[in-house]
């Protein structure tokens, strides 16, 4: 198994050193899994037509200040690595957010696995926040959506997960982090060497994971703007700090928009 690192997406933010550095750099951190029989995506990133047309994520382009550059889509990354479109079997979203699922047109004949409350928040939205977060144009395609319902008694490393052994290697499964949006999930690869999680945006900056509470000010005030449960979502990322330390060798974490972890993950 071989895990390509992705960056398909690249944004500079109002926010500055507040965030991460001056001026801030955001990544949208995907996975590319080749198992050596499919190709697996984690996450879609920006996809072709937003790069091309900005205006089809709503407001919220102009607060994330996107460098649109399709050769940063996924589709065009994974071109870029000798594969076609079409290997791309699978894609394993995080959530359904406009820099998580905009790559999904992308790759239209590849099976999209939600868990069952982000699929319901992301076609049948109740809240302002919800419609706005969510774009319709990611999903006019009618996704191959393979709805995976919350887990039962199974669990990795102490937390609940979801595995799907029909469709997916034995080594990925699905571990529920709700609270920035109602079904958000981490993907947890087993690797020979380790356990290695893309935790979406459970987090948004690597010293969440390495000491308890700590972050940047301008992340702590994203986080109360940004997740739809921001108590719940703080519940679960103390969970997660907790697996990390304890089985630290064992686990290994990335989020999506920390370019430190990206730049280490993908130079190793």
């Amino acid at each position: 198994m071989k895990i390509h690192h992705l960056n398909c997406g690249t944004m500079r933010p109002m926010g500055g050193a507040l965030l991460n550095q001056s001026p801030a750099l955001i990544v949208c951190h995907c996975l590319l899994i080749n198992t050596g029989r499919e190709l697996i995506l984690v996450d879609a990133g920006v996809g072709i037509a937003d790069m091309k047309d900005p205006r089809r994520l709503g407001p919220m382009r102009f607060l994330l200040n996107m460098k649109a550059d399709v050769q940063d889509t996924a589709a065009e990354q994974v071109k870029a690595l000798g594969y076609k479109t079409e290997d791309v079997r699978h894609i394993l979203i995080t959530h359904l957010d406009l820099d998580h699922a905009g790559g999904l047109p992308d790759f239209p004949r590849a099976e999209v696995h939600v868990l069952r409350p982000e699929y319901e928040a992301a076609t049948h939205p109740t809240t302002f926040r919800e419609k706005e977060r969510y774009r319709r144009c990611h999903f006019a395609h009618s996704p191959r959506w393979v709805v995976h319902e919350m887990p039962g008694n199974d669990d990795w490393f102490g937390l609940p997960c979801v595995r799907d052994t029909d469709r997916l290697p034995e080594e990925i499964v699905l571990v529920p982090l709700p609270g920035h949006t109602r079904g958000h999930c981490g993907v947890a690869i087993r690797t020979p060497e380790r356990w290695l999680l893309h935790a979406g945006d459970a987090y948004y900056h690597e010293r969440r994971m390495a000491e308890a509470g700590g972050c940047t000010p301008g992340f702590i005030a994203f986080e109360w703007f940004a997740h739809i449960d921001h108590g719940r979502a703080m519940k679960q990322m103390r969970a997660l700090w907790q697996v990390v330390n304890r089985h630290k060798g064992e686990v290994e974490t990335c989020c999506t928009h920390d370019p430190s972890e990206f730049s280490r993950l993908r130079n190793r």
